[in-house]
């Protein structure tokens, strides 16, 4: 695991994000290609709410969904993610949901440049995320 860079993020986002459709690419943010450019995206949090109970994996890589031409790294695959994380601790009780919850020092620091996909292999997965923007 990487360390959280110590200088400040210009900008920080907080978003969420719900996931209808399993084995299916989502963008979660784009990148910033205005002035200035060549600023990057670092996941920072990620709380994974999952009211199906069952476990899941969240695929994450760099790519722009819109086709737009920029550069990417990684793929949906599990071989080709830059970040697989995961909420493995199935419920005890149907119906019941599982929280999953990702700090700074859990989650690799990866700079995304084009954008961040994912990918969920669950339906009704609510994703709770927080990105830097250096």
């Amino acid at each position: 695991m990487g360390d959280v860079p110590l200088e400040p993020f210009n900008d920080i986002i907080a978003q969420s994000t719900y996931i209808t459709s399993a084995s299916t690419n989502f963008q979660l943010l784009f990148g910033p290609y205005a002035n200035p450019t060549g600023r990057k995206l670092y996941l920072r949090k990620m709380i994974i709410s999952n009211s199906m109970g069952t476990p899941l994996a969240l695929r994450i890589w760099d790519q722009d969904l819109s086709g737009s031409g920029t550069a990417s790294r990684g793929s949906a695959a599990s071989n080709g993610c830059l970040i697989e994380l995961s909420a493995t601790q199935a419920a005890a009780t149907s119906g019941t949901g599982i929280v999953t919850s990702y700090e700074p020092s859990q989650i690799p620091m990866i700079s995304f440049e084009a954008g961040i996909a994912v990918q969920c292999t669950q339906i009704n997965a609510l994703l709770m995320w927080e990105v830097g923007v250096q």
